[in-house]
């Protein structure tokens, strides 16, 4: 790409009378109108270079913020800027080209410039020569990529190390965009230039060859395996070449032995004495990736990468320490990081070389050094960016879980971390770590939430302040002394915005549990009595309804509590467990009551069994660890149910749908459905239709041990027709193992009235069919009088195309409940003779909770344990556990997820065991 370099007399400049004026961008109140009128200089037979250049660089910043240029606009503007290539002045050729580039989608006929850039193709000029071939490669079309193919092989082996470089970066555009089957002939020229003298042109040669070769397996083994041998100059191309060898050595971990591989490992293992740092980091960075390491080859790797701590060159000690820091991931118990030199790292200038060097140390620290290293960073860790703290609390976690006895001294480091300036992100870091720990760590719930509430007094977040005081509900009653946690929360009530004061109420009402005394019963209420006064309707309308849930309750244990003023309590103990939640999904009563209210006929009373209801959430899961799970060390004290082991969960996940009531109670009054029985799982609902679609289509699936019900709920809203004999047609050709059994349509639909339709399809034995099927709607139309209700006899046949459906392993996998999974003796019951193991690159995702939720909703399973992570975290262990629906019976599913967050994607580690082997490469190829 041309780069673009102008001197200070090329650009509009701002005189100032002071030094301390401040300095206004000369871009600043251009429009487009004016920039368009002053490119009509273009067209002038004298041209004026600099006003010519100061044109278009205001030109090329209204296109590069966003400025969008109509097809006329870019076409003239497009033809004026051909115009100045009459001018030999290097920086307006620049500008030119770089113009023609950015303006070549948007205008028409750009072909027309061919002849002036192969002009310059041919031209003397060198940079004349790399600018155009790759302006010319950009707007080609494919059919005239043949007509300069001459031109830029000759240019390949070109000795300027600019053109050729040029040539071969053309050639991987024109591959990214389908135009390059002739590219695909000019092997020997590419591999001509591998030996070019300049490490630039070696790099875009191995990066074009390697494009070329990249679907042929053998192939791109023949090309390593040969520049292994030979070597190569350039540092980029060794970098290149290093990072194809493992993606080789990963893809070929389970089919390859390791005498295979040896040649491969043998070369990167040479590339730690290479002369340039660069590649001894990537070849070091490669070796600790490698899949089956062993601890001597990563001892090696790791005495080299600890004397390259000493170079001068902050880059290179920055790569030597993330290179330590991705060694403790693998082996947490080993010190890799030499002690005495830490105190040279917390005086680094570079503050990301500090932060870390103190996060590797933390990772890989013994426990008996836990509270020195604290002590030594406590001081340094408060300069420190928000954006670096973050890193350290995040090993500061890390380092909890690896040594849970130490947990006091950490947690106090954290507690004063709470109490310094700081950013939300940081804070919402260290929020999250104390949730983490508490569940992870239970006799750390005292301290943990003494910190939290001393927060809360100062906190500037309401975020996090509703977050804590929602805990503090939740835990703060099961305390041995809960009423001093009562006085943080009433203090919200009094000091905080409406929506903390909101969340305030809600958790001080959690307080009034069975084990509360008469006394803290009688605080509370008084409490609640004040909140009725508050200005905010939020606050007022909770208090009320906890009050009167609170009056309701006592009256049905027979020990009323007096509300009204005047009137003494009774001293009988008050029992109450737990305040009641609304059966029904607070959306879709919403929904309901505004359709109600829009109607304006309350001659019929509203109904609430019409509204759909809530999704019943799992209980949290129990605190548990095993024994022989990698990187698992304690015993599980869970109660086994009848089987010894799980239990699966006796209700289906169902979403609230539009217009849909209990699935199973709608399934039953069909005759065709009932007789089927009671699905085992129902999925989520999933729109077929966009919103503004004149009719709105969602599905959900039923899943039985040998047939698979599709339920679509249809809603027409398209007042002047209605439509007869309608159903969902389906196409299962391209899904093995699945057949249609019937169709039940809906008779008549209405306008705003949604009704259901269903598709009963047979799972064949021994298959779990998987992938997307075609779908679309039929009926009958028939043209109505939305006055008067007159409905046209003559109807005609119509169909609507909808969104595929899609089938998936998570369609056939029951969730286990968490609260008596005992994940260890599952684990243990499988045993290895089952086992599946294999490692995914989750691209489409960038952060480690996203990758979880992703992981989760794909599989079906539920998280057993480690469900909740950091957003910030860089590597993350969960149990997921399930139960995969079988013709006769239901097979039992274990997976041990470890992800590891890299730059350009989340690695997947999944290892899988079921009571079947065929189950768990079910599972594992489900993902790949």
């Amino acid at each position: 790409m041309a780069t673009l370099s102008l001197s200070k007399d090329d650009l509009p400049t701002i005189k100032l009378k002071n030094e301390d004026d401040l300095v206004v961008s000369p871009f600043l109140g251009i429009e487009k109108g004016a920039v368009l009128q002053e490119c009509r200089i273009f067209n002038d037979l004298h041209l004026k270079p600099r006003k010519c250049v100061d044109a278009l660089v205001r030109l090329l910043y209204l296109v590069g913020h966003g400025e969008r240029l109509s097809s006329t606009e870019a076409t003239e503007v497009f033809f004026s800027i051909t115009k100045l290539f009459q001018s030999n002045e290097p920086t307006l050729r620049r500008l030119v080209y770089l113009s023609i580039k950015e303006l070549a989608g948007a205008a028409d006929e750009v072909i027309i410039v061919t002849n002036c850039l192969m002009k310059d193709v041919n031209s003397r000029e060198d940079m004349y020569r790399a600018n155009a071939t790759r302006v010319l490669c950009r707007i080609t079309d494919s059919q005239m990529v043949s007509q300069i193919e001459r031109y830029l092989k000759q240019e390949i082996v070109d000795r300027n190390p600019v053109v050729a470089s040029a040539a071969l970066v053309s050639g991987q555009h024109l591959l990214l965009h389908n135009k390059g089957d002739v590219v695909r002939r000019w092997i020997s020229e590419i591999t001509q230039a591998l030996e070019h003298p300049s490490p630039m042109v070696q790099y875009h040669a191995l990066a074009l060859l390697y494009q070329i070769r990249q679907h042929d397996r053998l192939a791109v083994s023949k090309l390593v395996q040969g520049l292994a041998r030979s070597g190569i100059r350039s540092a980029f191309a060794c970098c290149l070449l290093i990072r194809s060898i493992l993606r080789i050595i990963g893809e070929t971990y389970a089919s390859e032995s390791t005498s295979e591989r040896r040649p491969f490992f043998e070369f990167i293992e040479s590339c730690l004495r290479h002369p340039s740092d660069m590649v001894v980091c990537e070849a070091a960075r490669s070796i600790i990736s490698v899949p089956g390491i062993s601890r001597e080859e990563v001892k090696k790797t790791v005495t080299i990468v600890n004397s390259h701590l000493l170079r001068r060159s902050s880059v290179v000690r920055h790569a030597a320490l993330r290179i330590l820091n991705k060694a403790t991931y693998l082996y947490p118990n080993q010190q890799w990081f030499d002690p005495f030199d830490f105190e040279d790292f917390l005086h680094d200038k570079n503050r990301a070389i500090t932060t870390l060097a103190i996060a590797t140390v933390l990772r890989g620290a013994r426990e008996q050094t836990i509270e020195g290293f604290l002590k030594k960073i406590q001081s340094k860790f408060m300069e420190l960016p928000d954006e670096f703290r973050v890193q350290i609390v995040e090993a500061v976690h890390s380092l909890v879980l690896k040594y849970p006895n130490s947990y006091y001294s950490l947690l106090n480091f954290l507690g004063s971390s709470l109490r310094e300036e700081g950013g939300f992100e940081f804070k919402r870091a260290v929020v999250d770590a104390y949730f983490s720990l508490l569940n992870e760590i239970p006799q750390s719930k005292e301290i943990c939430l003494s910190h939290l509430c001393e927060f809360i007094e100062d906190c500037e977040h309401p975020f996090l302040s509703a977050r804590i005081l929602h805990l503090l509900g939740q835990e703060g009653p099961k305390m041995s002394q809960p009423g001093k946690y009562i006085r943080y929360i009433y203090n919200r009530i009094i000091l905080e915005n409406a929506a903390v004061r909101a969340a305030a109420v809600s958790s001080l009402a959690r307080f009034l549990d069975e084990n509360s005394t008469s006394k803290t019963r009688k605080a509370i209420v008084v409490l609640l009595k004040q909140c009725l006064h508050d200005s905010d309707d939020e606050v007022r309308d909770r208090a009320s309804y906890f009050l009167s849930q609170c009056q309701r309750m006592a009256d049905e244990e027979n020990s009323l509590i007096k509300i009204d003023e005047g009137e003494e309590p009774v001293s009988s103990p008050t029992t109450i467990k737990e305040f009641p939640q609304l059966p029904y999904s607070l959306p879709e009563l919403e929904n309901s009551l505004v359709d109600y209210l829009s109607r304006e006929d309350f001659n019929e009373e509203f109904d609430v069994v019409n509204v759909p209801k809530a999704v019943a959430s799992l209980g949290a899961s129990e605190h548990m660890t095993t024994t022989d799970i990698p990187g698992k060390t304690e015993e599980s004290n869970v109660d086994t149910d009848d089987w010894g082991n799980v239990s699966l969960a006796s209700s289906s996940q169902t979403k609230e749908m539009p217009g849909w009531r209990n699935a199973n109670s709608l399934l039953s009054e069909i005759e065709e459905l009932a007789s089927l029985g009671t699905p085992l799982k129902t999925s989520l609902s999933a729109e077929l239709t966009e919103p503004e679609t004149e009719y709105n289509v969602s599905y959900v699936k039923h899943t039985y041990r040998q047939y698979i019900v599709l339920e679509f709920i249809i809603v027409s809203t398209l007042e002047d027709q209605i439509l007869e004999n309608v159903q969902v047609v389906t196409d299962l050709s391209s899904i093995e193992g699945l057949q249609l059994v019937k169709n039940i349509p809906v008779s008549l639909l209405k306008y705003g009235s949604p009704q259901h339709a269903f598709v009963i399809l047979q799972r064949l034995e021994g298959f779990y069919p998987i992938g997307d099927a075609p779908c679309e709607v039929r009926y009958v139309v028939k043209e109505m009088n939305p006055s008067t209700g007159e409905v046209d006899d003559k109807g005609f046949d119509e169909e609507y195309k909808l969104e595929d459906l899609s089938f998936g392993i998570s369609d056939y996998m029951v969730p286990l409940q968490q609260t008596n999974a005992r994940f260890k003796d599952i684990w243990d019951k499988f045993g290895s003779q089952n086992e599946v193991r294999e490692t995914f690159a989750l691209s489409m995702h960038q952060s480690i909770p996203s990758a979880l939720n992703a992981v989760r909703d794909f599989l079906g399973m539920t998280v057993v344990e480690g469900g909740q992570v950091s957003t910030y975290a860089t590597q993350h262990i969960s149990l997921f556990g399930g139960s995969l629906v079988t013709e006769t019976d239901c097979i039992w599913v274990v997976c041990y997820a470890e992800f590891v967050k890299e730059p350009d994607a989340v690695i997947l580690n999944l290892t899988v065991r079921s009571e079947d082997l065929n189950v768990s490469e079910l599972v594992c190829s489900a993902i790949a």
